[in-house]
C-alpha cells in the first residue's frame, strides 16, 4: 500500500462527516463565468494558489412540472435527470423554490426513475405552496440532490485567492449559480508519518490550536499456517493456486490540542465520537496492494489512547487488510524460450555403429 492512496482518500471523504481536521468557511455565493468559478466566503481566509478546498452542499436548481397531485402525495417530473437516491442513509427531503427567498421542504416517499420523484403532502399549506394560487405564481424549481462529486462540490484546486474570495476552474457545466447551505473546507490536516516518533515533531511545527490526523503504514506480516508445528511461514510449493496471505496494518492517529483542559477527558470523548466518522470514511475501502490481489478491504481492529503529555492528546485507530500473493508475484524457474530442434546421438555397443537423429519441430507435428 502507498501513503498517497490512503491520505488522499481520507482528504476526500473524512471532511464529509467531521470538521475537526479542516478550517471551514460559510460560502455566501458561487458564480461561474466560463470555466472560472468565483467563490465568496463569509470572512477573510488564509488560502493560497495551488492549495485544495473541499466544497460541500452546493446545489443547483432544475425545472419541474407536476404530473399528478392529491391531498396526500404528488409526483414531480424534472426537466433534466436528478441526483436523488432513496434509502441512502440520509434524510430524504426535496427542497422546492419559487424565488431565492421562498423555499419549502417536502418528504420524498419514492423515486420511480431519474426524472421523477414522489413527495408526501402533510398539510394544506404545503399543497397550496406546491400547486400555487393567486399570490404564488412564480415558476417552481427543485434543488437537486447533493452529490459530493458533481458540479461545484468536491476537492477543487485554488487558482487565485485574495481577501474573502478565491477562484477555481470547473468544466462540469451543470449550473452557473449554486444554492443551498454551502461550506468550503480548507485542505484537510492529514499527513503520513514513518513512525510514531514523528508525531511530536510533525505536530509541534503546526498551529497549536488545530487538530491533525497522521497516517502510519506499519510493517506487514505473513499469515501463519496453524496446521504446521513451527512458527515459520507455510512452505507453499509452486502451483496454479499459489496463495500466500500478507497482513498490512494501518494506523490513524488523531492529535487533539489539550492545553486548555485540566486533563484530556474531553479530547478522549471527542475521539470516541470520531470513531464513526472515521469508519464511514475508510472502513471497507479498498486500496491498491501493488501485488496480484487488491480485492480485500481495510477492516477495523482496535482503537484507544496512544499518548497524552498535557499539551495534546493522541488517539489511535487501527485497521488491517489481508493481501494475497498470486502466481504473477513469485519467481518462476521455467525459462520461456523458443524450442526449435531436437538432435539425438545413439551409439550401439556392438561394433562402431552410431546413429544420429535430427528432428525439426517446425516441420514435425
Amino acid at each position: 500500500m502507498r501513503y498517497s492512496d490512503i491520505v488522499d482518500h481520507l482528504a476526500r471523504n473524512l471532511p464529509k462527516f467531521a470538521d475537526d481536521f479542516t478550517t471551514n468557511y460559510n460560502v455566501e455565493s458561487i458564480e461561474r463565468s466560463g470555466e472560472i468559478v468565483t467563490v465568496q466566503l463569509d470572512r477573510n481566509h488564509e488560502l493560497s494558489a495551488g492549495c485544495q478546498v473541499n466544497i460541500q452542499g452546493a446545489l443547483h436548481s432544475i425545472e419541474i412540472s407536476i404530473e399528478s397531485v392529491n391531498n396526500i402525495e404528488a409526483t414531480l417530473v424534472t426537466s433534466t435527470p436528478h441526483d436523488f437516491t432513496f434509502d441512502s442513509g440520509e434524510e430524504n427531503i426535496a427542497t422546492l423554490v419559487r424565488s431565492p427567498d421562498d423555499s419549502f421542504d417536502l418528504e420524498i416517499i419514492g423515486i420511480p426513475n431519474r426524472n421523477k420523484i414522489r413527495v408526501m403532502i402533510k398539510t394544506p399549506d404545503e399543497l397550496d405552496r406546491l400547486v400555487g394560487n393567486d399570490e404564488i405564481q412564480s415558476d417552481l424549481r427543485l434543488l437537486n440532490g447533493v452529490n459530493p462529486c458533481i458540479g461545484f462540490n468536491g476537492l477543487q484546486r485554488v487558482e487565485t485567492a485574495s481577501g474573502s474570495s478565491f477562484t477555481f476552474i470547473n468544466n462540469d457545466l451543470v449550473s452557473d449559480i449554486a444554492q443551498g447551505q454551502i461550506i468550503a473546507m480548507s485542505s484537510p490536516r492529514i499527513a503520513g508519518i514513518i513512525s510514531t516518533n514523528s508525531i511530536e515533531q510533525a505536530y509541534t511545527e503546526q498551529a497549536q490550536d488545530d487538530a491533525f490526523m497522521f497516517v502510519l503504514i506499519s510493517d506487514s506480516v505473513v499469515s501463519r499456517n496453524r496446521n504446521i508445528d513451527t512458527d515459520s511461514a507455510d512452505n507453499l510449493q509452486a502451483s496454479h493456486f499459489f496463495n500466500q496471505r500478507m497482513i498490512q496494518n494501518v494506523q490513524l492517529f488523531a492529535v487533539i490540542p489539550t492545553s486548555h483542559e485540566i486533563n484530556a477527558t474531553d479530547a478522549r470523548d471527542r475521539c470516541e465520537e470520531l470513531l464513526r466518522p472515521i469508519c464511514r470514511s475508510i472502513l471497507r475501502a479498498r486500496f491498491p496492494s501493488l501485488i496480484e490481489n487488491s480485492n480485500n478491504p481495510l477492516m477495523f481492529t482496535a482503537h484507544g489512547t496512544q499518548l497524552y503529555n498535557g499539551a495534546y492528546y493522541v488517539h489511535q485507530y487501527a485497521f488491517e487488510a489481508t493481501l494475497q500473493f498470486g502466481e504473477s508475484d513469485v519467481f518462476n524457474p521455467l525459462e520461456d524460450v523458443a524450442f526449435r530442434d531436437i538432435t539425438s546421438t545413439m551409439s550401439v555397443d556392438i561394433g562402431d555403429e552410431e546413429r544420429n537423429q535430427l528432428t525439426n519441430l517446425d516441420e514435425t507435428p
